[in-house]
């Protein structure tokens, strides 16, 4: 987590989750990651992250939701 003071627009304080690998990103390849934003304990956060379903085909990233919703995100 990343976090600023006056770096924000939006409020006094910003916190911008990021990820790092352990090896370089290939061209072309997708990865995704869960950033769930709630005041939830952690591991009701955690859950709910992995109950999440992610899915790359055809250039195209859905996402399933635990409540059922999909979304659907063209990479080109």
């Amino acid at each position: 987590m990343s976090e600023g003071d006056g770096a924000n627009p939006l409020g006094p304080r910003s916190a911008v989750p990021w990820a790092r690998t352990r090896d370089a990103v290939a061209e072309g390849e997708v990865l995704a990651a869960a950033v769930v934003l709630t005041g939830a304990d952690p591991q009701v956060a955690a859950d709910l992250a992995t109950a999440v379903e992610v899915a790359v085909t055809d250039g195209t990233v859905t996402v399933r939701w635990p409540g059922g919703e999909v979304d659907t995100v063209p990479l080109d």
